[in-house]
């Protein structure tokens, strides 16, 4: 899509649990190989991070309902 002007900007983003150790590490690998102007467009993130983040806005309600069905669905434990 960027290459036909479709799009000016782009990230491509892995979510997984904090606990598996597996993409916390393959994430960085897999970065090298692209290109280095592109790198920061790839990256990882946990389930736990996302949400936490998602908590600090809170914008209503209906907001906050979805970010309690994603930890249930999401965070073990």
């Amino acid at each position: 899509m960027k290459l036909r002007g479709e799009i000016s900007e782009f990230l491509s983003m892995v979510m997984y649990p904090a606990d598996n150790t597996h993409f916390a590490h393959i994430v960085p690998s897999y970065q090298q190989f692209l290109r280095p102007e592109s790198r920061h467009r790839f990256t990882g993130v946990t389930y736990e991070d996302f949400i936490s983040a998602l908590k600090g806005l809170e914008p209503s309600p209906e907001y906050n309902d979805w970010i309690r069905y994603l930890e249930k669905r999401y965070i073990v434990g």
